[in-house]
């Protein structure tokens, strides 16, 4: 036996007395030579080593490294037991490799608290296997189990904290009873009278054999951009690399305590080219868990035991800060660095990172997206007084093409501000904002008829649920709502009807009704709960009386609620509840803490409403109008899409929804794909979308609904009201394009569509849909990526999980929308109309828009013809539409 822990370590006593009371030698090594991974090698052959005891996977890792340079090592070696650290499959398989005397590997955990170890696995990998190995399960005396956040048994493959019990568990802490008293508890499970538990604060979860697989610290797990990271994952990652022997990612704050937390991912050995290491990472993982600085070390420090040497690597990370204080090349004019400051507002600090924006700085790169790309141009335009259209962002991208393009320019001249150019100090709309009836908009009067239409229709109600556990302060969510009302003037704002028609009427003050409920004594509390909790989210709105939002708390445990939020679509959009859910959160958390609000002032959405009605006729609207009447030009107006029940009369609002995942690496390969064409990952999806409504409908031109911000300047990005538009986007299938082809065409016909789109969705309808009743106006599908800002912080002392609620209406015949998950992948969901579709064909047409997209990312030049010649797999001889003709050019 080779004696490789260090004699202050535990380990050492059972490494040294085991051996030498069953007969077997054991050899030592100086200190010089117990981390020198060469001089290992050599012992083992010199001594003929049949076994390592406690070898910590990070030593591993650098004895095969040396193994594998030549054939012959280890001759005599069988066994390998590990411990100390997590253990990855990819090093099981090396080891099997790279020593002559083929050992096996037996991976072991367990802390000094519990006797050192508690479970252990013989681990079987072979090359390509990657992943966690399995911890095992108990050994003799030894007794774990799975906790999850509320204290109770995780059921199998669901993760929670490792607790350890029976006669290996240690007494505690000598001379320090508090720390005793948090780590060692009451074991509730074995039901042995005082029977403890020691918490390990290790991640695990229980698989259908029984055996456990380490998922990390829970401690460990850090928040990039508002998601959760396992470091842990992203070393996984590194050591797949071509060239990477070592690597280990550690969260580094920057700026201090309270800095923005970033990823410092270092490896090993020297020689390795940093960009080429993130290059690979790129292309493997989503941006958020691509760490933010990359050092190349010669090795990866250890403990004395052999471990990571955690420590020096948080303190490298600190140097890191202050080694990659500037860009490589900073911006060299007053252009640049206006523009570099604009994209670090736009980025923020957790894209950004420790790495100031450089010249040559990629907007998409440090991860833009399409909805940054828009406030980008909002604010170079507030910045500098002059206008960079979208299109011009996503060509040039970078802080020195965008500088030198704002440089060829001279100041547009704003007709609106008497011929000078707008500056961030002049108002935007120099009338006084007034509180009295004004006329509704397209969108708002679009949207009060409709409701008048089906008055118990939820089709216009939007909001946010979640699960919330911990001590809720109750009193400070009532104090919150209320200011939260007096805070955005669209929730006082209310629609009552006149001998004229509607009106917009703000109120002075509005109290935001909160329903309560405790579901404790129902036999399902959180069933209960989230059933009371639809039904507020389908309950009726009285548009004539503010405020037209409401908000419910149902307690359905001890320290867990759900919380829930409905506003009318007519006073709100998907981004007001990006900034509600905000401003409710600020607002609780310093009522709970016994302090007064400091909210800085937010405008209200009257301000941005014109006087007079909007017409398309009208010269303010000539521009749009023009573009939209060449756009449409023999484009129908109907998407023949094939249903399964015969189509009513009288179009209704009722339907289901339907959620779904992305696989990741169809989620890995929308980005990819974005990147490669120019594009984002909003126009790749687009594109998915247009060539399976395609399929469905055998149509080659149609239009999809897409809703955009259309918030005109920053000043509005912090304001609630319903600033969104829809914008009807050309498709065309037309040519037989691949699918690389068809994303460059939903790029530029996005573009060109984002320029105008401001002109209301409801006048285009108006003017260019066949309406005859029976379907919803110009479009009948609709697609959305949800990557609205978001709330940033979290209810204090809280944990929440958001919900999805399925609010039984679909104002489209099909509504997909995708979204980014907290583990970096996408997931969305699929609204559909249940007057038209049957749930089990509707999750078949699902299934093949996921196979769509996959077979695009996977081969994005292969073409499909230009009338789809495969039966379609929904084809029945009753399909009531089966037979519906094409409108118009198709």
């Amino acid at each position: 036996m080779l004696q490789l822990a260090s004699l202050p370590f535990d380990a050492s006593v059972r490494d040294l007395i085991g051996p030498l009371t069953t007969g077997a030698r054991v050899v030592l090594v100086r200190d010089d030579e117990a981390a020198d991974p060469e001089a290992l090698v050599a012992a083992i052959d010199k001594h003929g080593v049949t076994c390592l005891l406690s070898v910590v996977p990070t030593l591993l890792r650098a004895l095969l490294t040396v193994a594998e340079r030549a054939p012959g090592h280890g001759p005599k070696l069988r066994l390998l037991l590990t411990a100390g650290e997590a253990l990855d499959l990819a090093d099981c398989a090396r080891a099997t490799a790279a020593f002559a005397g083929r050992p096996g590997v037996v991976n072991q955990y367990g802390p000094t608290e519990a006797t050192m170890t508690t479970t252990s696995a013989a681990v079987t990998a072979k090359p390509g296997d990657t992943g966690p190995a399995p911890l095992g399960a108990p050994v003799a005396g030894a007794r774990l189990w799975i906790v999850d956040r509320f204290g109770d048994l995780a059921p199998v493959g669901v993760p929670g904290e490792i607790w350890i019990g029976g006669a290996r568990l240690a007494d505690g802490y000598h001379g320090q009873p508090g720390l005793t008293a948090g780590q060692f508890v009451p074991e509730p499970f074995s039901g042995l009278p005082g029977a403890r538990a020691y918490r390990t604060g290790d991640l695990a979860r229980r698989e259908e054999d029984g055996t456990l697989t380490f998922l990390g610290r829970g401690d460990d797990q850090v928040k990039i951009r508002g998601q959760r990271v396992e470091p842990a994952g992203v070393e996984s990652v590194l050591r797949t690399l071509p060239g990477v022997e070592e690597a280990a990612v550690i969260a580094v704050r920057q700026g201090g305590p309270t800095g923005q937390l970033r990823l410092l991912a270092c490896v090993a050995p020297a020689g390795l080219d940093p960009a080429e290491v993130r290059a690979g990472l790129r292309g493997l993982l989503p941006d958020h868990q691509v760490p933010a600085d990359i050092r190349v070390l010669p090795a990866l420090p250890r403990t004395a035991n052999n471990k990571l040497d955690r420590r020096t690597l948080a303190a490298l990370g600190e140097a890191a800060i202050g080694a990659h204080a500037a860009p490589a090349d900073p911006p060299r004019t007053a252009t640049e660095r206006a523009v570099a400051a604009v994209f670090t507002e736009v980025l923020d600090a957790e894209r950004v990172g420790a790495r100031p924006i450089g010249r040559d700085d990629d907007f998409f790169e440090r991860g833009g997206h399409s909805l940054l790309a828009a406030q980008l141009a909002a604010r170079l335009n507030r910045s500098t007084g002059r206008t960079v259209p979208l299109r011009e962002i996503m060509d040039l991208r970078t802080v020195a093409a965008l500088a030198a393009r704002l440089d060829a320019d001279a100041p547009p001249v704003d007709t609106r501000a008497e011929g000078k150019p707008r500056t961030d100090r002049e108002p935007r709309d120099p009338r006084p904002v007034t509180t009295g009836p004004r006329p509704l908009t397209p969108g708002e009067a679009a949207t009060w008829w409709h409701s008048r239409r089906e008055p118990d229709t939820a089709a216009y109600h939007i909001g946010f649920q979640a699960r919330v556990g911990g001590p809720l302060d109750e009193i400070a969510l009532v104090r919150a709502l209320d200011a939260l009302v007096t805070r955005h003037e669209a929730l006082r704002t209310r629609f009552p009807a006149t001998g004229a028609g509607p009106v917009r009427t703000v109120d002075p003050l509005a109290l935001l009704p909160l329903a309560r409920a405790d579901t404790r004594a129902d036999a399902d509390p959180p069933g209960a709960a989230l059933a009371l909790a639809l039904t507020d989210l389908r309950a009726p709105f009285d548009l004539g009386r503010a405020p037209l939002a409401r908000a419910t708390v149902i307690r359905c445990g001890d320290e867990e609620y759900v919380l829930g939020l409905t506003v009318h679509h007519i006073v709100s959009d998907g981004w007001t509840l990006s900034v509600l859910e905000r401003d409710l959160t600020t607002l609780y958390n310093e009522l709970a803490a016994g302090r007064l609000p400091a909210l800085e002032p937010a405008a209200g959405f009257t301000r941005w409403v014109p006087a007079e009605p909007v017409e398309l006729d009208s010269p303010g609207q000539a521009a749009g109008a023009a573009f939209w009447a060449d756009r449409l030009r023999g484009i129908p107006a109907v998407l023949p899409l094939p249903t399964d029940l015969p189509r009513p009369a009288s179009w209704s609002t009722a339907g289901a929804l339907e959620l779904f995942d992305l696989a990741p690496e169809v989620a890995s390969g929308v980005r990819r794909l974005a990147g490669e064409t120019g594009a984002t990952d909003f126009m790749v999806l687009l594109a998915a979308v247009q060539r399976w409504l395609g399929e469905l409908s055998g149509a080659r031109r149609f239009l999809v609904a897409v809703p955009v911000s259309n918030r005109p300047d920053p000043d509005s990005e912090n304001t609630a009201g319903p600033f969104a538009n829809i914008v009807p986007v050309p498709a065309d299938l037309r040519g037989e394009p691949s699918f690389s082809e068809l994303v460059g065409r939903v790029k530029e016909t996005f573009l060109d569509v984002w320029e105008h789109r401001a002109v209301p969705f409801e006048l285009l309808a108006d003017r260019y849909a066949a309406d005859d009743g029976s379907r919803p106006p110009l479009c009948q599908a609709m697609f959305a990526v949800q990557n609205v800002p978001a709330a940033g912080r979290s209810l204090s002392g809280l944990t929440t999980t958001p919900l999805t609620p399925d609010r039984g209406t679909c104002r489209y015949e099909l509504h997909l929308r995708c979204y980014d998950t907290p583990d970096g992948g996408l997931s969305g969901w699929l609204e559909y109309s249940t007057s038209l579709f049957e749930p089990d064909a509707l999750r078949r047409r699902l299934d093949g828009f996921l196979t769509v997209l996959r077979d695009a990312v996977e081969q994005p030049e292969a073409r499909r013809p230009d009338r789809p010649d495969r039966p379609d797999p929904l084809d029945r001889p009753d399909r009531p539409d089966r037979l519906d003709p094409p409108l118009g050019e198709q």
